[in-house]
């Protein structure tokens, strides 16, 4: 039982520590790396917990798809390096307004959190496999929570549309940024310049 809770509270700090180095990193391409890190620790959690359907949901959703979404961001925004990309066009209204955002969905969720603690009360003598298996999700998720699911699928229609958006290219000018050089003539050589004259 010691073995189980040092096991588990690695993997807790690892969610914590892998969460805080995401927001940290300046490269996204390590906030991506920190991402997976935390997307496999919360799925070792599933699995502590005696649900390895949720930590295969988690795999296979957030680490594979949804990481590879992250990660396709980040190369057609060219986020590869730091400083590059939209953040210099953040000005600083737009920063404090991003934090008063952040703030009141931070307090929002924490008051949705701690209200719903009540309805996830499990049965006595109920498992957690048996809370999660894929028929209790499937009838919650298709039933008490169709509206939230709905939402979230617009949500995401809407980033991917977005992300298009911010990666086009003023009409001329895709050419020029992937083939910087093709304006550039190419020299013959000595050789052959001087056998043409000839």
């Amino acid at each position: 039982m010691i073995a189980y809770h040092l096991i588990y509270i690695f993997f807790g700090l690892g969610v914590l520590a892998g969460g805080v180095n995401v927001v940290a990193q300046k490269n996204p391409v390590n906030s991506a790396i920190s991402l997976l890190f935390t997307f496999m620790c919360v799925a070792a959690l599933y699995i502590l917990h005696g649900s390895p359907f949720l930590a295969m949901i988690q795999i296979i959703v957030y680490a594979g798809a949804i990481l590879i979404l992250v990660v396709f961001t980040i190369m057609l925004l060219a986020l590869r390096e730091p400083g590059r990309g939209l953040g210099k066009f953040w000005t600083m209204p737009q920063k404090l307004a991003a934090l008063i955002v952040g703030a009141a969905l931070a307090v929002e969720l924490a008051i949705v959190a701690v209200q719903g603690l009540g309805d996830l009360a499990a049965p006595a003598g109920a498992s957690l496999a048996e809370i999660a298996s894929p028929a209790t999700l499937g009838k919650a998720l298709f039933s008490k929570y169709l509206l939230p699911f709905e939402v979230a699928s617009v949500l995401l229609l809407v980033a991917i549309v977005g992300a298009v958006v911010l990666t086009r290219r003023p009409h001329g000018t895709a050419a020029a940024i992937d083939a910087p050089h093709a304006d550039e003539t190419i020299a013959p050589p000595a050789g052959d310049e001087q056998g043409g004259q000839a």
